[in-house]
């Protein structure tokens, strides 16, 4: 079946993100978007996967959006040393 892990979701996330930028690719944004909505709608407190959402919705010009996730990363507290 499906992975059920909110972690498979994040790396898989990370890795469409990572992607989009080499190849420049809306289309792998979006995807890395999807992907990291899902690992947040496992794990609702997971602070990397606002942060890095709110990276991929910052690319795909949806500033509102980006600034939501960046503020509820700060909130569940994600401080820059851990958003590598």
């Amino acid at each position: 079946g499906a992975p059920r892990n909110a972690n498979h979701f994040y790396e898989k996330g990370v890795l469409e993100f990572k992607k989009a930028d080499v190849e420049k690719s809306p289309v792998d944004l979006a995807t890395a978007d999807k992907s990291l909505g899902i690992a947040i709608s496992l794990n609702n407190t997971f602070t990397k996967a606002y942060f890095m959402r709110g990276l991929v919705r910052f690319d795909l010009e949806k500033y509102r959006d980006a600034a939501k996730d960046f503020a509820e990363s700060e909130k569940l507290g994600l401080d820059s040393a851990s958003r590598t």
